[in-house]
Order: structure tokens, then C-alpha cells, then sequence
């Protein structure tokens, strides 16, 4: 028995030296983010790696989960604040960035001034549950009133996890909630006006898109029926500003679009107003009506929001028309662009524009920006590098109707339309040489001006920007038209050599090339002054040409200590020296208790041969 107890302990100590023998268990698996009542995607899904690690330790299983910034309007948005089930994560890793929010000096939210915000997340998961209760803060949402939004966490543990999994919240049924009532619309003819909010789905609190909706709305009696109009105003927040875009009521099939109005709201930085008025039929007196809402942000993406308008009748009282009211307006204000004629369209800082009779009807224009496994996904059906952009364009035929009980995406109700011509993009890009493709992998012409990225196409779809290398310095006859520098200096060489003085740049260093440099000679015309850089003359350089490409252009020269720092010389040695030092050691233990093993065995054979 001694002799299998010692040969048991080998074995175990010889697989614990085995190198990762000893690691903790762990693996990936995918999350995703659901809405707090529905069984839906959330808004803060593209904010979601959507592939979490885990580990055990001990009898303790930790889940990590990784947040991505969200780029929308030429800005970029973070997560604030993160909760699990209402307690405190374990911060493991932070971006190092500061806007106008988190600065420590400047940062106009106190809640996260000075503070960073959270990259990855490592909290304690059961491996036998599926969802989890997340509260975040999202600093842009909190300078509109209401930071703090809701979601639930769904991990798709392997073949564990669905029969735990706990179901959406149940919502609230219109005629459940607390005060809604309906009664016939018992009010003679004429106009009136009425205290109005934008409510909560199912809680009783002010909607996110509260902000956008005017408190005074109007009821036009006419005949016995009734038409609600429902005023919206710009609300903005940072570089974005918000109105409600789009409205839909519910209806006994289902919800239908309210008719949008009145198109003399101009938001900034877009080139077509948006309506300031929505009307839809009110038949009856109802504290409340579902709808829902779509306030136009870029952080809550293009899905409409669920919510409740919620009606004052206590407050109704008759009013004279005259050209104030939302009801003349309707009525005598500015009709909505025709999509016959040419306009440019915007949409988070993406801009179409299209040519007179580009479409055959009317088209509402969206732009999104590919992330997380979506972008990585397509970049690898082209075989691009990372760092490369992504956008989705299209063009849908309004939506008019949401069927009853649809879970579905309301977006993806919108036919997509195809542009009869060719049309215009301008993209936001901060940079100076890209490449612009299609979704086929063909490259387009583009240029760059004025903070973004021009080209156009026959067809919408998703387009990549690959930012290119430029050239290390300089040179002639490169497909770019530099003014040279203000002082140059000639770099004589021996007559020995033969060769011709080389000139250089007189801030540089004093370097010798086995091969002379051909530089344009300089002019006076030309020459900056000093300490100026070297100018680029607009519409010298077609972006289509690809500057990368130009044979004429010569390699950069190598930085060896950059190349050094990169490579880490020493931390690499130090690595190899830890694991050859765990295999020596591991050999030397296996070694040492192997002799004691043998040992053992020996000592008992002897005795046996003594005893026999």
C-alpha cells in the first residue's frame, strides 16, 4: 500500500510541474445584452464584446466582459458606471481617455469627473445561470436626465444555463398600469389644448425622450373625432441634438405611423429640417396611449423606444387658432422636402447626397458604423487589416405599420431602395491618405477634404475605410506637390566619389546614404517660412491612385530603438528564462522523487529477500 500511495504522489506532483498542468479551468463563451422587459437586443448591445472569458478559481467562477466604445458623430462614447445585480464589479482594465465628461478639470459630470471609464469587468457567475441584471451609467444619456438605463445579460453557457434562464420582465399591460383609463370623447368641437408627457413604458417616471416632446399638446374636434397634435423641439446634448423623428401610436392591429408635420425644426450640421409636429386620431379620452418614439440620438441606434404619452384631461381648455398653434402650423407649415428634387440626407455625421430623380420614391436615409463582432465579421470576408472602418448605408421606404405582438427589429420593416443614380458620400475621417472599398472588395476613387472622406456609388451597402501608410518623408514626382523646406543645406562629398551634392533638410540630422537623394530644387514663390511645415495643395492628389502604390515612393527607413522597443528584448528573455527555469525544476523534482521511489522499492525488495 505504501509503495501505490508514493507512486500516486509522483504521478500527481509529475503532472503539476507539467507546464499549464496547474492553470485554472477557463474558456470563452457569448453574451449578449437584453432590454430589461423585452426579449430584445438592447441599446447598449454594440457596446458589448459579444464573447466574454471565464475562470475557475477554486470553487469560484469569474466572468469577464469587455466594453467597446461607441464612435457616432464624430465623437466617441464610453459606458460609465457598471452594476451586477446591484452590486459592484471588479474593474480590470480602463481606457486611458478623457472627454468632456470625465475630465479632471473640465468634466461637466460630476458622477465620473476624474475618473475612467471601464474597459473590461470581472464579477462572479454561476455556471448554472443564464442572466444576470445590469444597471449602467452612460454619461451623454445622464447631461439628458437619465443616465442610468437597464439590461439584462444573457450568457449561453454550454449546455447549461436555458432551463435557469429568467424571462424578460413582464410588462405592464396598457390597461393595468396604475390611472389608465379610458371614456368616449365626450367634448364638442373645436380646439383645445392639453398638458402632455412622454412616460415611462412601464415605470412611473419620465421617458428618456421626455426632453423632446413639447409639455403642451393640441386637440382638434371635428364632427365628434378627434385629431392629437403633439409638438417636438430640439433638445442638445454636446454635439448632438435630438428631436423625435419618428412616432408611432398603438392601434388595435398593432402601432401606425403618426403623420409627421410642419418640417421647419433645423437641427445642426444636417442639411434638411425635420418635422416639428406630429398628428394622430384620438377617438376616445385616454390617460395614456403606448407608442413608440424615436428621438434621433446616435447612442440609442435607430430602433424606436417604447413608451407612453400621457394625457391631462383635468388640464384640457379651449383655445383661439391663430398662427402660434400647433394646429395652424400643421396646417400652413413647410411640407416635407420632395424626394424627387436633389438634397443631401445626413445621419450621425454621414452625408448622401443625391441627384434630382436618384430615387423613385420617398426613402428615409440611415448610416451605421460597423462594431464588435459585426465589423471583425466583415473585415475578414475581405481579408482587411484591423483598424479598418466600416459603414452600413441603405435607404428604406418609410415604415407605416408594426404588426401586432412583432418582436422582431422595426427596421428591418423598411424595404431597403436602390438609388436609380449614381449618388454622393461623405464620410467623417480625420486623416490624410485612406482607401475607400465596397462590400465586393472593389476599390473606389475617393478624396479627402474638409474632415471627410468623398466618393460615389451606383449602389448603398457597407463601405470600408482602410487607412493607408503614408510616406516617411517627402520626395518628387510622389503624386503630392510639396513646397520645400526654407533652409537647405549642400552636403559635400569627397571628388574621389564622383558624385553630385546631396542636399538635406537643414532640421534634420546629418545623416550619410550610400545613394544620393534627388530633391526639387526650391523657389522663392515656394518657400515657406520658417518653422512652417511643408503645405499640400488641394485636389493635387487623387485618393483613387492609392499613394502607397507609387513605385517612386521610397521605403521609410527603419528606427531601430522603436524597433527594439516594440520587440522587448528583455521581457522576452525573461519569459524563456522563467520557463525553462519551471522545466528544470520540474525535471529536478521529478528526478529527485523518483530516486526516493526507487529507493523505496528497492529497500522493500531487500527486505523481502531478508525475511524469505
Amino acid at each position: 500500500m505504501k509503495r501505490r500511495y508514493n507512486f500516486i504522489l509522483l504521478m500527481v506532483l509529475v503532472f503539476l510541474l507539467i507546464p499549464g498542468g496547474a492553470s485554472a479551468s477557463q474558456g470563452a463563451v457569448k453574451v449578449r445584452l437584453l432590454k430589461k422587459s423585452e426579449d430584445v437586443p438592447s441599446m447598449a448591445q454594440k457596446a458589448l464584446k459579444p464573447e466574454a472569458k471565464w475562470i475557475e478559481k477554486g470553487n469560484e467562477r469569474l466572468l469577464t466582459l469587455e466594453f467597446l466604445p461607441l464612435d457616432f458623430m464624430g465623437a466617441r462614447g464610453y459606458l460609465g458606471e457598471v452594476t451586477v445585480d446591484g452590486r459592484g464589479v471588479q474593474v480590470a482594465d480602463y481606457y486611458k481617455d478623457y472627454d468632456s465628461y470625465n475630465d479632471p478639470k473640465k468634466g461637466s459630470d460630476p458622477r465620473v469627473k476624474g475618473k475612467l471609464y471601464p474597459k473590461t469587468i470581472t464579477f462572479s457567475a454561476d455556471p448554472n445561470r443564464a442572466i444576470y441584471n445590469l444597471k449602467f451609467y452612460v454619461p451623454v444619456m445622464g447631461e439628458m436626465g437619465f443616465g442610468e438605463q437597464e439590461a439584462r445579460l444573457k450568457v449561453d453557457w454550454p449546455n447549461k444555463g436555458s432551463e435557469n434562464a429568467e424571462p424578460a420582465a413582464k410588462k405592464t399591460p396598457p390597461s393595468d398600469v396604475p390611472g389608465a383609463t379610458s371614456s368616449p370623447l365626450d367634448v364638442e368641437d373645436g380646439l383645445y389644448s392639453l398638458d402632455v408627457a412622454l412616460w415611462h413604458e412601464t415605470e412611473d417616471k419620465p421617458s428618456m425622450g421626455n426632453g423632446a416632446l413639447d409639455p403642451k399638446a393640441e386637440l382638434l374636434v371635428k364632427d365628434g373625432k378627434g385629431t392629437l397634435f403633439l409638438g417636438t423641439k430640439a433638445l442638445k446634448v454636446s454635439n448632438i441634438q435630438a428631436s423625435l423623428s419618428r412616432v408611432f401610436y398603438e392601434t388595435d392591429d398593432g402601432f401606425s405611423a403618426a403623420r409627421p408635420l410642419c418640417y421647419d425644426l433645423q437641427p445642426e450640421k444636417e442639411p434638411l429640417p425635420r418635422p416639428s409636429i406630429f398628428a394622430m386620431p384620438l377617438d376616445v379620452k385616454k390617460d395614456t396611449i403606448r407608442l413608440k418614439v424615436d428621438p434621433k440620438v446616435a447612442p440609442m441606434g435607430d430602433e424606436p423606444l417604447n413608451a407612453r404619452l400621457k394625457l391631462d384631461f383635468q388640464s384640457v381648455k379651449k383655445i383661439q387658432a391663430d398662427e402660434y398653434t400647433l394646429a395652424h402650423r400643421a396646417e400652413v407649415g413647410p411640407k416635407a422636402p420632395s424626394f424627387s428634387e436633389a438634397h443631401s440626407y445626413a445621419d450621425k455625421g454621414v452625408v448622401l447626397s443625391v441627384p434630382a430623380g436618384g430615387f423613385g420614391e420617398a426613402f428615409e436615409f440611415y448610416a451605421n458604423g460597423l462594431v464588435g463582432r459585426d465589423l471583425q465579421t466583415a473585415l475578414g470576408k475581405l481579408n482587411l487589416p484591423a483598424g479598418t472602418k466600416a459603414y452600413n448605408l441603405s435607404c428604406r421606404r418609410p415604415i407605416e405599420r408594426i404588426p401586432k405582438d412583432y418582436k422582431g427589429s422595426v427596421q428591418a420593416l423598411g424595404t431597403n431602395l436602390s438609388p436609380q443614380k449614381p449618388v454622393a458620400v461623405a464620410i467623417p475621417f480625420q486623416g490624410t491618405v485612406a482607401e475607400i472599398y465596397d462590400e465586393k472588395g472593389e476599390k473606389l476613387t475617393s478624396k479627402i477634404k474638409e474632415g471627410s472622406i468623398h466618393f460615389e456609388t451606383k449602389s448603398l451597402g457597407t463601405f470600408f475605410i482602410k487607412t493607408a501608410k503614408t510616406a516617411a518623408k517627402p520626395v518628387a514626382n510622389g503624386g503630392l506637390k510639396i513646397k520645400p523646406p526654407a533652409k537647405v543645406k549642400a552636403v559635400k562629398t569627397p571628388k574621389s566619389q564622383g558624385t553630385k551634392p546631396v542636399t538635406s533638410n537643414a532640421s534634420s540630422p546629418a545623416t550619410s546614404t550610400s545613394e544620393p537623394t534627388n530633391v526639387s530644387p526650391s523657389t522663392p514663390d515656394d518657400t515657406p517660412a520658417d518653422g512652417e511645415a511643408p503645405s499640400f495643395e488641394e485636389g493635387s492628389y487623387d485618393e483613387g491612385t492609392g499613394i502607397a502604390d507609387r513605385e517612386s515612393i521610397p521605403k521609410a527607413p527603419v528606427n531601430e530603438e522603436e524597433l527594439q522597443e516594440k520587440e522587448r528584448p528583455g521581457l522576452i528573455i525573461f519569459c524563456l528564462t522563467v520557463i525553462f527555469a519551471a522545466l528544470g525544476g520540474g525535471a529536478y523534482m521529478t528526478r529527485k522523487y523518483y530516486r526516493m521511489y526507487m529507493d523505496e522499492v528497492i529497500y522493500e525488495a531487500e527486505r523481502e529477500r531478508e525475511a524469505q
